[in-house]
């Protein structure tokens, strides 16, 4: 194989923040990214071009709505030989270890709290809020939004072998594996069949800060462009508020991802010189 934990993701309209969610997830140790871009119309392909040129990025261009059930399953079927692991997240989505230096230490650790046949690590969901924020600023994300939801998310994302793996679930939280292989958690407690959304959690070694929010403006803005990738559907003008309100959640101020900032801010103007 020619990686040990590689990361597939869905984009659209990414060019501000996929830089510093690169970046980022390098210095967890993930070694290559599948990126499927749904129809960009800003320079997100341009953002791209260095890290596509030097080999860390293989990119798609990925034309089908909605997008992200049809292009985990393709990267899957087309990529999943060339990795042992594979993580299915959003550019939005910061997935990291507060304990351990990097994730594949963290998931060989993880291994160890279990007996059974492993097919996917579950990574539960940090909310992470607007912190107040009106409007985009230029600084990184990390560093922007540093409150959040002080009680785990019952959602999760998945790391998966996918040489075990059949496909997608009926939500992008979970995946369906070959029989006998199951999902754990970060404590290695065997979870349901289909564990997207999975309660009594904990979010001590392996988490996901999920950026869903940014700025009040950034969110509205990406919510009138896009659809749910998952289901093609757009918000109304008259959920939008609500939707934003029950997400931003500011309840304890975490740094624990701040240690990375000027790493990553010295990587991404290396890679642009």
């Amino acid at each position: 194989m020619k990686y040990n934990l590689a990361a597939c993701a869905i984009v659209k309209n990414e060019s501000l923040y996929i830089e510093e969610w690169i970046e980022f997830h390098i210095l967890q140790g993930i070694e290559h990214f599948y990126i499927y871009d749904n129809e960009s119309t800003d320079s997100t392909r341009a953002v791209l071009d260095p890290y596509i040129r030097n080999g860390i990025v293989t990119y798609t261009f990925w034309p089908v709505n909605p997008p992200q059930f049809k292009a985990y399953n393709d990267c899957l079927n087309n990529y999943g030989k060339n990795a042992h692991w594979m993580t299915f997240i959003d550019c939005d989505e910061f997935l990291y270890s507060p304990t351990v230096a990097g994730l594949q230490k963290c998931i060989a650790q993880i291994l160890r709290r279990s007996t059974d046949r492993v097919g996917g690590i579950a990574a539960h969901w940090l909310l992470c809020g607007s912190n107040g924020a009106q409007n985009y600023s230029p600084d990184l994300v990390i560093e922007r939004f540093n409150k959040r939801q002080k009680e785990v998310n019952h959602h999760v994302k998945s790391i998966v072998r996918p040489d075990v793996t059949l496909c997608v679930g009926q939500n992008p939280h979970y995946f369906v594996f070959k029989p006998g292989f199951i999902a754990i958690n970060e404590a290695g407690r065997k979870l349901d069949p289909i564990y997207g959304v999975t309660e009594k959690g904990t979010a001590t070694a392996l988490r996901i800060a999920h950026f869903h929010l940014k700025s009040k403006a950034e969110y509205f803005k990406r919510k009138r462009e896009a659809p749910d990738p998952g289901h093609g559907r757009f918000f109304t003008e008259e959920q939008l508020p609500e939707v934003f309100k029950a997400h931003d959640r500011n309840d304890v101020t975490d740094l624990s991802l701040q240690r990375y900032a000027s790493m990553i801010k010295k990587a991404i103007a290396a890679r642009r010189a």
